[in-house]
């Protein structure tokens, strides 16, 4: 799960805009099955290597005290869902209201995440963060 920097440095391509993310995927997978890219306020973007397709998922608004471990974060709540069988667009949900809610805290670890508290901020189908903005 590279970021955009990381993934213009692994693909060698240049990442101008958000037209510019697939490409680079592309280019990387004979290496994997899929590629998570975390594009920050523009959320993420999933390309599958089977199909050559890839979507991209918006992240909520939310009020930004540090980043630090937001992306591992991410990881956190994505691979969190995984295991536990729930579907690619739910853990990848999962993994950014993870994300959002690290963003919140001035704790590199948010001592208040918990996997329940970000399955049931994934089901909102606008930001749970808006009072926090």
């Amino acid at each position: 799960t590279p970021n955009s920097k990381e993934l213009a440095a692994l693909s060698r391509c240049q990442i101008r805009d958000l037209d510019d993310v697939p490409v680079a995927c592309a280019s990387l997978l004979c290496q994997s099955r899929y590629i998570l890219v975390t594009l920050g306020e523009n959320g993420v973007y999933v390309h599958e290597n089977a199909t050559q397709t890839g979507k991209f998922y918006s992240s909520y608004q939310t009020k930004v005290v540090d980043s630090t471990g937001a992306g591992d974060a991410f990881v956190a709540g994505f691979a969190s869902a995984v295991v536990r069988n729930y579907a690619q667009d739910e853990s990848i949900r999962i993994g950014i209201v993870a994300a959002c809610l690290t963003l919140q805290s001035e704790h590199t670890v948010n001592p208040h995440l918990s996997f329940e508290q970000c399955v049931a901020f994934s089901t909102y189908p606008n930001s749970p963060f808006e009072d926090s903005a």
